[in-house]
């Protein structure tokens, strides 16, 4: 029972902490000389909802931030190269394990982001409900939907199961089978959000709800593991990646969603963010399929501040033979960050990649060629020839969804989906096994009344 007190108490530190950095001025109900002095029913009054999203937001991107590191790890994406084994079991693919220390620290992070994300869409539904909505909190509404969304699809990507408690109340496991029905959740979040037809979101909300469309069929073929049938083409999220790019159009980097990290307020990264462990603390490093490891360190990018790919990345374009420039600039950003990367939850970039798929998928090779070369156009590279192919259509897309995605937590499912496994996997671990992703950690198995 003490894990749901630390969970309150966490939600309310984090409450405390956007209270006091929130960039949306509030009125006389935040102007506290001590916000630790704010209680839970301070919440109840509408001038609240916008400090309450922003603490949606922190709670969202600090649980992205630390699970996104033992996906990583469980992936080809990076490599283990610390002293602790527990990252080391990770990224020979045995995720099975409960007990891990890092997917379970992980697990409570996740667990509180959830759990607020729901708490306050029903206070903000509840102020729209009564018609104490103050007047432009319609954003505020719009936003808190959009966070909301981000969990559930995070959670249903990279969780075999999960459990939604609240505060002291236990929950009962969702079940194996039942987690595909969290992209529902996440589905209507966004649509609610999108029928408030707040402008400065449509781009985001349009492309997150591709990326939960498509991702709900993906969570099947994951399972199915059957890379002749992997392929996936989603008429809602053809339609929701179309309406992403007709708003980028209009007005470029509107389909781009990112959770942006200030060094500012540092309590908001948590405990065990990807930028600590890989860039401080040196327990993972990006993989050498990626990057080209520095020999003097063996845990750092070589060069990675001479302005020259050919320096710092391994993985080459497959039509131009130079080191892929999308990876490069990812990496650049992420080791420049250092402590504080920020979190790409999905981007125009995402929805050429959904739509030249389905494409491909329907034997369109010249829908295929028109998507995957507007995403080749984004970085200077040459176009895919489809009358005289430089490389098979399928083998690109495998490329161009590597690299346009890297550390954003999709690789497991592409490994799965299409049978291609991570070479630092074992041969004997749950990932080759069988589809694996985590488990509802021990911390919460012990505490939850409700799980054997």
């Amino acid at each position: 029972m003490k894990k749901r007190n630390i969970y309150r108490s966490k939600i309310l530190k984090v409450l405390t902490l956007l209270f006091a950095f929130t960039v949306f001025s509030c009125s006389d109900l935040l102007d506290a000389e001590n916000p630790n002095s704010l209680v839970e029913g301070d919440l109840t009054d509408p001038r609240s909802a916008r400090p309450m999203v922003n603490g949606a937001q922190a709670t969202v991107t600090r649980a992205i931030a630390n699970i996104l590191t033992p996906y990583s790890i469980s992936s080809d994406e990076m490599v283990w190269s610390g002293s602790r084994d527990a990252w080391q079991q990770l990224n020979l693919g045995q995720l099975a394990d409960f007990e891990n220390e890092f997917t379970d620290a992980a697990f409570a992070y996740v667990g509180e982001a959830r759990w607020w994300a729901d708490e306050v869409i029903k206070r903000m539904e509840g102020f729209q409900s009564d018609g104490t909505l103050i007047a432009g909190d319609e954003l505020a509404l719009a936003r808190s939907y959009l966070y909301g969304a981000t969990i559930y699809i995070t959670i249903g990507d990279m969780y075999t199961d999960f459990v939604f408690s609240s505060k002291l109340e236990s929950g009962p496991a969702i079940g194996p089978a039942n987690m595909n029905g969290l992209y529902d959740t996440a589905i209507g979040y966004l649509n609610k959000a999108i029928a408030l037809n707040q402008s400065s979101l449509t781009g985001k909300l349009q492309a997150m709800l591709a990326r939960a469309q498509w991702s709900k069929v993906a969570w099947t073929k994951a399972r199915e593991r059957t890379p002749a049938t992997a392929l996936i083409n989603n008429a809602a999220a053809n339609t929701a990646a179309t309406a992403a790019l007709a708003a980028e159009t209009a007005t470029p980097g509107s389909a781009s969603f990112v959770l942006d990290v200030d060094s500012s307020t540092p309590d908001v990264i948590g405990g065990l963010p990807i930028g600590s462990e890989v860039n401080d603390r040196k327990e993972q490093r990006l993989s050498d399929l990626y990057i080209i490891v520095d020999p003097a360190t063996g845990n750092s990018v070589k060069d990675i501040s001479s302005g020259d790919p050919s320096k710092s990345i391994s993985l080459m374009d497959p039509i131009d033979n130079i080191p892929d420039p999308v990876l490069y600039k990812t990496v650049v950003d992420f080791v420049t960050a250092q402590l504080y990367p920020d979190f790409t939850q999905t981007s125009d970039r995402e929805m050429y990649l959904i739509l030249a798929e389905a494409a491909l998928a329907a034997s369109n090779m010249t829908d295929f060629a028109t998507n995957i070369n507007a995403l080749r156009a984004k970085d200077g590279l040459t176009a895919w020839n489809m009358t005289t192919p430089q490389l098979p259509a399928l083998d690109l897309l495998k490329h161009e969804r590597r690299v346009n995605l890297y550390l954003q937590g999709r690789r497991l499912t592409d490994h799965y989906r299409f049978n291609s496994p991570s070479p630092y996997w074992l041969p004997s671990s749950d990932a080759i096994s069988a589809v694996t992703f985590f488990p509802i950690g021990i911390s919460e198995t012990r505490a939850n009344t409700l799980i054997n």
